[in-house]
């Protein structure tokens, strides 16, 4: 199988020491989804008063969700057992490890943090001499992007 790790420009992530273009030879396709944080808006209602009462504000701190990150890998391998055994090594990869940062190389300069898989799926499109995979991993994250040369978070 042909590496398109010696391409330039190609999307890719580093998650718990691998990344997935250099150590799986994955693409990233457009897919990929990396949703922005979201303020929680929680009210309450009391009795003997008109409408709610926002309680995201009584601390003087807005609070935020956790950041939902969806990848879509496409994996091609030369045989039906190697993309087996290529999707049962990136999935043991991406579940591997309980919390752990994602670098994005489209997120230039910045992390994700807290990382932990939550979900994969598997969408086989084998077809004649074509092995082909598409795998979505989803990962709920921090709220914020971290600096990697420190510094504040951003939304």
């Amino acid at each position: 199988m042909r590496s398109f790790a010696t391409l330039t420009g190609l999307r890719n992530i580093t998650f718990n020491g691998k990344n997935s273009l250099t150590d799986f030879n994955l693409l990233i396709t457009k897919n990929t989804k990396v949703n922005d944080t979201k303020p929680r808006t929680p009210s309450i209602k009391l009795p003997y008063r008109q409408g709610r009462v926002r309680a995201s504000r009584a601390s003087g701190v807005l609070m935020f969700d956790e950041r939902v990150l969806t990848y879509e890998f496409k994996i091609i391998e030369d045989t039906p057992q190697a993309l087996r055994t290529k999707i049962s090594q990136v999935e043991a990869w991406l579940y591997s490890h309980d919390t752990d940062r994602i670098v994005d190389n489209f997120e230039a300069g910045y992390y994700f943090d807290d990382c932990e898989c939550t979900e994969i799926k598997v969408e086989n499109k084998s077809e004649g001499y074509l092995n082909m995979a598409y795998l979505t991993a989803t990962f709920t994250a921090y709220p914020f992007r971290r600096s990697l040369t420190g510094g504040a978070d951003v939304v």
